[in-house]
């Protein structure tokens, strides 16, 4: 019996700092794309040492779904919490960071910008709130 061919899978692969690396622990440990004796390797690195430009992929061990929360979630429990949002800019007037305040006006959160940071940083909120019980 020959399985070679049904086990192979691919693996979503992400440039620094796009993906989910972004949202995990610093000392994560992710694969990083590196040339080893002239040929491209997976090395293990944290996902906090990794730098802008880096390839990486992270394990299945490691990865979890990055949106577990649906939009009403998120929405629900800024509204529950008074989340209060502010996006800084530059010096240019391009966006640089979200941050996120609870109604107490305490900065709990300063993300940076990107496609879908609104989200992320409530994500990343919600899942410290968590954590704490």
């Amino acid at each position: 019996m020959n399985k070679q061919n049904s086990d192979l899978r691919s693996i979503d692969i992400h440039t620094y700092p796009s993906g989910p690396a972004v949202r995990l622990d610093d000392d994560t440990l992710v694969q990083r794309l590196q040339v080893v004796a002239g040929r491209l390797r997976f090395v293990d690195d944290y996902a906090g040492s990794l730098d802008e430009g880096d390839e990486y992929w992270i394990p299945d061990l490691v990865y979890r779904a990055p949106w577990r929360r649906t939009a009403d979630e998120i929405l629900n429990w800024m509204e529950d919490e008074a989340i209060d949002t502010d996006f800084e800019r530059d010096v240019d007037g391009c966006f640089k960071s979200v941050s996120l305040y609870n109604q107490s006006g305490q900065n709990l959160v300063s993300y940076p910008y990107g496609e879908y940071c609104l989200r992320e940083a409530c994500e990343f909120v919600m899942d410290q709130e968590e954590r704490n019980g």
